[in-house]
């Protein structure tokens, strides 16, 4: 009697820990596959803009071969730049001397003080700053210096044109004006309107223009923001893929409600819900109870721009079923999972060619697995961090390369619970986890017809 209740506990441990295995796995492969969809889903409804304003008032060296030869000219030992905020455009002078070959003690006439000036006007202009002027001031070239004078172009305002409301309801963003890094008294520079440009044309419903318009003062310009915005600004949209499996269903469906610029900041906000749609495993035990497999989840997102910052919040769910045939009956293995994430990005860098974000969030999920209403408590997680990435973006012509770093850091806040494989050494709560990703655009034409070339590369 003793071996045969020995080998039925035996038989039944060994039955739950096989079920237990097997919840760990189908937790672990539905897991991924919601993350990929979740990411994907991320990629399509917030929305990126990339702007680029080409600047072609940049004026053409002439050739240095001549001034040697120039009559009069003055033996010039320094060339120094003064004016307002001169310290800020020193890059401009060093690069006008580099490339115009100045050397102490050297002989300039009225051509070799031009072309120190035009080179010093063209490395402002590159830098964005296309509204300030480099200007050689009356001045005593005898005491062998030459002094060359900075006039920053400034912003008198920026403001919102709203003279045909009715048609356009530009008004709707006039009040807060969080878009364009740039204010009255700043100095104007176009990789500055370029990034309000996007902040301004991240919601689909929106078009967005800026004119940089003189004003009264010399060396002042007024920016006005030309933006038109459908009557309704919401969307509704749905989609149906076959990014699902066969056993909690191979076709999923979507929902997506999204409304843009909802509190006038060129904001974004959506919810999204999502379903399979059939197509799944089921099974029928021996008492003629059916178990279908399934799944479905829902998404909230909200961002909010702010000059040269990103600001978004993340909300997620997800539910599924398996139906798994047993010896004698049939099991549902079923979880759930909830994650949240708050976090920012922001500019670092932006010149004519390229651009750089870094990232930063707090980050939250929670896991559950059951067998039928069971919970596999072994099999519970609640992890919480933070993660940091960076991003950089080069045009190549017209083609784009994308380069991200990411680093995500499991930490013990939000109630987070350790891993029962951390007695074993076999995992962690505390994940330190690095990511890189790699991705090329190229368009290309054959004839009359466009392609796009678009390769990506991941690694964990």
């Amino acid at each position: 009697m003793s071996a045969i209740h020995t080998h039925l506990s035996l038989a039944i441990l060994a039955a739950f820990s096989f079920q237990a295995a097997l919840a760990d796995t189908i937790e672990e492969s539905e897991s991924r596959r919601q993350e990929m969809r979740r990411r994907q889903k991320e990629q399509q409804l917030q929305h990126e803009v990339d702007v680029r304003l080409d600047d072609t008032r940049q004026s053409t060296l002439t050739p240095s071969a001549a001034e040697s030869a120039e009559s009069p000219c003055f033996p010039i030992h320094t060339v120094t730049l003064t004016g307002d905020a001169a310290g800020r455009f020193q890059f401009a002078l060093k690069k006008a001397l580099k490339e115009t070959g100045f050397q102490s003690g050297q002989c300039l006439g009225v051509q070799g003080i031009n072309r120190i000036m035009v080179a010093a006007q063209n490395a402002v202009i590159g830098h964005g700053y296309t509204t300030t002027r480099i200007l050689a001031a009356p001045q005593d070239l005898n005491s062998g210096t030459l002094e060359l004078t900075v006039l920053p172009g400034k912003v008198r305002s920026v403001r919102t044109d709203t003279s045909h409301n009715d048609q356009t309801r530009a008004a709707r963003i006039a009040a807060f004006q969080n878009e364009i890094p740039l204010k009255g008294g700043d100095i104007l520079n176009l990789r500055r309107i370029e990034q309000g440009l996007e902040n301004l044309k991240r919601v689909p419903t929106a078009e967005a223009d800026i004119q940089i318009v003189p004003a009264d003062a010399p060396d002042e310009s007024d920016i006005i923001v030309a933006w038109r915005q459908r009557l309704l600004p919401y969307r509704l949209s749905l989609g149906v893929d076959d990014s699902g499996s066969k056993t909690t269903g191979k076709y999923q469906g979507s929902l997506t409600f999204s409304a843009d610029n909802p509190f006038g900041l060129s904001d974004l906000f959506y919810l999204s819900y999502s379903r399979h749609l059939g197509h799944t495993d089921a099974h029928t035990d021996s008492e003629g109870k059916k178990t279908t497999g399934g799944t479905q989840s829902y998404a909230f997102h909200y961002s909010v721009p702010a000059g040269n910052w990103l600001w978004s919040w993340n909300h997620n769910y997800y539910r599924y079923h398996q139906a798994v045939a047993g010896i004698n009956e049939v099991y549902d293995y079923n979880g759930k999972s909830r994650g949240s994430d708050i976090g920012f990005t922001r500019l670092l860098y932006r010149d004519a060619r390229r651009k750089s974000h870094i990232g930063f969030k707090l980050w939250q999920k929670e896991n559950q697995s059951f067998i039928d209403d069971a919970e596999v408590e072994v099999q519970r997680r609640k992890t919480a961090g933070w993660q940091l990435s960076l991003k950089h973006k080069e045009y190549i012509g017209r083609s784009t390369l994308d380069i991200g770093l990411g680093y995500k850091r499991g930490t013990g806040m939000a109630d987070a619970i350790a891993a029962p494989e951390e007695v074993f050494d076999e995992g962690t709560s505390r994940m330190k986890v690095i990511t890189a990703d790699i991705s090329y655009n190229h368009p290309f034409q054959i004839g009359r017809q466009h392609f796009v070339y678009d390769t990506a590369l991941h690694a964990q």
